[in-house]
């Protein structure tokens, strides 16, 4: 008998399940998708065989691609990108990570209240999500990007619009910002030179930017695979696509992580 069972892998639900392992409960994680557990096998360098809405691997479906896709009813015509597997739709967000509007919570007084939903408003006050937007940024971890002249151009035009420059992760009025994002930002040489041979980890530091010499396509793995390592480090067991996964037996660490890859040399 499980403490706790989990439904769904993705951003929310490894997180969850990592959290509830750490204080010692028994875990189960449920993922009805891909695990995602051999990139090299798993994924490609093609972006139509990732983002095909029913034969890509970034789907909403089942981890057999011989199966149909699921459907999702919607209220209206849109495009609504969703995917099942580990990491659920964060495969797509490419780290952007803001966060969201104070007027969008309960207890919101500023003068321009009326402009929000007033009628769906989180049942909380903003404040009081603080503290786990700070939690979360710092596991992440979340930095402002870094400018490069495409942003530079992007904000001098913003501040000709009129649009100050938002100097706080809170998002007070109408403004203009780099990104802030949960890709590690460049160190050592990366960005630096254009010398294959001092691109290298641990020369060169930072998501996209270190270079394994046998698995340089693997240098452009998103940064949220380190949560659901996290995740497994802290004991959850995780059953996927109806069969299950091996489980993880090892304590809880806290890894180093560096770049593309962790300090004891596996990947992030």
């Amino acid at each position: 008998m499980r403490d706790v069972i989990v439904a769904g892998a993705g951003g929310g639900g490894a997180v969850i399940a990592k959290e509830l392992a750490a204080q010692g409960l028994d875990v189960l994680l449920l993922e009805a998708g891909p695990r995602f557990g051999n990139l090299e096998r798993d994924w490609s360098h093609f972006e139509s065989d990732a983002n095909g809405l029913f034969g890509g691997y970034f789907r909403f479906g089942p981890a057999d691609l011989s199966r149909p896709a699921w459907l999702r009813e919607l209220p209206q015509s849109s495009l609504f990108l969703q995917l099942s597997g580990v990491g659920g739709t964060t495969n797509h967000y490419q780290g952007n990570s803001p966060r969201a509007m104070p007027g969008a919570f309960a207890a919101y007084e500023g003068d321009d209240a009326a402009a929000y939903d007033t009628a769906h408003l989180f049942p909380f006050s903003y404040r009081e999500l603080i503290p786990y937007y700070e939690w979360v940024e710092h596991t992440l971890p979340v930095q402002t990007a870094p400018m490069g002249a495409k942003e530079d151009a992007f904000l001098r035009g913003a501040q000709l619009l009129g649009l100050p420059v938002q100097r706080s992760k809170d998002i007070t009025r109408a403004a203009c910002r780099a990104q802030e994002n949960a890709i590690i930002q460049p160190s050592g040489t990366a960005g630096k030179t254009n010398d294959p041979s001092k691109l290298q980890f641990p020369q060169a530091k930072g998501c996209t930017f270190a270079v394994d010499r046998q698995k340089p396509h693997l240098a452009n793995r998103r940064h949220w695979r380190t949560l659901y390592r996290r995740c497994c480090g802290h004991r959850p067991r995780l059953r996927y696509g109806g069969e299950p996964a091996a489980v993880a037996k090892q304590r809880a660490t806290k890894p180093e992580w560096m770049g593309g890859r962790r300090t004891d040399g596996s990947f992030c």
